[in-house]
Parts: C-alpha cells; structure tokens; sequence
C-alpha cells in the first residue's frame, strides 16, 4: 500500500481581500489576468478562459450553484451554431454566464 498525498484545499478569498486585490489591479479597478487582456487587445487571444476560484462572501452566491445543472442540461449547446462573436477578452460563453446567473437572482440585477 502506497502513501496518499492529500492536497490541502486552495484558499479562500473574502469579499474584502478581493476588494484590495480588485483596487490594485494595474489596468484599473478589477482589470485582473493583465497579460490576457493585452493578448485580447492585441487579437492574440479567441476569448480568455472562464475561471472559477474558492471564495467567501458571495453576495447572492447561491445562484452559482445551479451552473452545473444549467450547463448539463445544455445552456450553452447551441452557442457556437447561432451566436458569434469577435476575438475579445469576454467570449461569448462568459457573457451569456453572466445574464444567466444575474437573471436567476432577480430582475432587479438586470438593471
């Protein structure tokens, strides 16, 4: 019997430790992952990855989970067929996510 290596959980981050993160950002508020923007800019990059990481605080988080279910059940199966959209940081799946999840939480955050 071999010895198991457990890997410790990725830590995780609070709304204010984004906060501070989000306000040192060098292209601006919240301008994170700056090499993939620049590549986007540039025409380098299709779309940048979609990146989920462990985070505390999630205003309304609970919506996230409904993503699997969403996605299993084929939110995204057609995208490609009818939707397209220019090389850009935010690709066409990231902002349709993003109405999806907004949408689930209330009209009001559609505003």
């Amino acid at each position: 019997m071999g010895i198991k290596t457990i890997t410790p959980p990725a830590p995780v981050s609070t709304k204010s430790e984004r906060t501070e993160i989000d306000s040192q950002a060098p292209m601006g508020y919240a301008a994170t992952r700056s090499l993939e923007r620049v590549a986007a800019a540039m025409g380098e990059l299709e779309s940048a990855p979609i990146e989920f990481e462990a985070a505390a605080d999630i205003p309304e988080g609970g919506v996230l989970l409904a993503l699997p279910a969403l996605l299993a059940a084929g939110l995204l199966r057609h995208t490609p067929t009818f939707y397209n959209l220019a090389k850009g940081y935010y690709g066409i799946e990231s902002i349709f996510l993003l109405l999806t999840t907004t949408g689930q939480s209330g009209p009001a955050n559609l505003r």
